[in-house]
């Protein structure tokens, strides 16, 4: 079926009598001689004023294989699982009669329409002003929502910046439901992929099940803490169709400028090391379970210097404990090369030894530091062609000291 373009579906609402169950008193919104309308690539959604009210009416410009018995399910599944995440909408079948080829009945999607900014425009709002508190805030607000998201049984399948809207209240709610998941499709493929810049690069259409929020909802979750932090990223890394992660970061992780940054600066370790690990796994034989334990600690005053530490506890028997999270990344950077060892303070020291192993040293004895099971998941290839050439020891809220790299330089070797 070959579906009208957006040309031929502002004409068509324009007259009322086109459309077959929604009723009379129905008009476009216009902004001067103008619709107000957004699209999409496979679709556009018009600003409707139906009976005193405003609507959104989502119109199909692509024919999608078993988009009609899938769209009937996702609204069956949301009325039965109502939640403030979520708006109100109808799918309906040959509603809008197009004057084309002798004339075709297509279907729409007639929902509730939020008088409110998306993800993206309100992120740029605050990086723009540098209003770090709201941010912050922001950052909370979505954390909360991927909280919930990652608990359920279904996936919204296409989670970016323009998906999900901003309330005056801060509170957040999706839309475009197009692509979602949910348990009566176990088994079935994919329709669509999502927005290559919050994807993982390997996927495809045979992966569809409940997790397919995780990549997304860890690179938005980056994005936040890190513009928290340097909203001025913004500018420098958003090119419209990210926030500031774009495809060639993610395909390309080794040479990336931004994942370089993250490194340079200590930033957000935990969150850097499973974002790399994942990027550097098949695809199809990885497990997103960590991102539920990322997205879980909350976003503090205190959490930069927190997670930009190597940290060493000694419990009442001296028995030495090592933070797996913290760890991993400094390890690497010794075991490839990249620095010699790491002095965390106490008289403690992580350094290579002779067989490029990586060994934790205190008063000159030492202490089997790194656990195999961090062993076997080191992060491999990060920092290609590149080297770290300082850092410094200092203290963090709880006296524990932790390092900060001051430089990255590129190797030319």
């Amino acid at each position: 079926m070959q579906y009208p373009n957006i040309t031929q579906y502002k004409e068509a609402i324009l007259d009322s009598d086109t459309f077959a169950t929604i009723g009379d008193d129905i008009q476009p919104v216009k902004e001067g001689k103008d619709v107000v309308m957004a699209s999409g690539n496979f679709a556009c959604v018009f600003k409707m004023r139906h009976k005193g009210k405003f609507r959104a009416l989502k119109c199909f410009t692509k024919d999608i294989l078993e988009r009609s018995e899938r769209q009937k399910q996702i609204v069956e599944y949301i009325k039965n699982n109502p939640s403030p995440y979520f708006i109100d909408y109808e799918y309906l079948e040959n509603e809008l009669w197009i004057d084309i080829n002798g004339g075709m009945e297509v279907p729409v999607s007639w929902m509730e329409w939020i008088e409110a900014p998306t993800l993206g425009q309100k992120i740029k709002e605050y990086c723009d002003t540098d209003n770090k508190d709201g941010l912050r805030l922001l950052t909370e607000k979505f954390r909360e929502f991927a909280l919930w998201i990652l608990d359920q049984p279904f996936a919204h399948g296409d989670l970016k910046h323009d998906n999900i809207l901003v309330k005056d209240d801060g509170s957040l709610v999706m839309v475009d439901y197009d692509g979602m998941f949910i348990p009566e499709f176990q088994g079935k493929k994919a329709l669509e992929l999502g927005s290559k810049c919050y994807q993982h690069p390997q996927r495809d259409i045979y992966f569809f099940d409940n997790n397919l929020d995780d990549f997304s909802i860890l690179i938005i979750y980056i994005s936040l803490i890190a513009l928290c932090e340097f909203p001025e990223w913004y500018s420098k890394y958003n090119n419209g169709q990210n926030i500031i992660f774009d495809y060639g970061d993610l395909k390309n992780y080794e040479d990336s400028g931004l994942i370089i940054n993250f490194i340079k600066f200590s930033l957000f370790k935990r969150e850097t090391c499973l974002l790399v690990e994942l990027l550097n796994r098949n695809f199809h034989d990885y497990f997103l379970i960590n991102v539920r334990e990322v997205i879980k600690s909350q976003y503090i005053e205190d959490r930069l210097l927190t997670y930009s530490s190597c940290f060493v506890y000694k419990d009442d028997s001296a028995y030495i404990k090592i933070h797996e999270i913290f760890v991993r990344m400094d390890y690497f950077l010794i075991q490839e090369g990249f620095m010699d060892g790491i002095d965390i303070g106490d008289n403690f020291i992580l350094k290579r030894d002779s067989n490029n192993g990586v060994i934790l040293y205190h008063n000159d004895k030492i202490f089997d530091a790194i656990p195999e099971n961090i062993k076997d998941s080191v992060v491999c290839l990060l920092l290609k062609n590149v080297k770290l050439s300082a850092f410094v020891t200092k203290k963090d809220l709880y006296g524990y000291e932790y390092c900060i790299f001051l430089e990255l330089e590129k190797d030319n070797g």
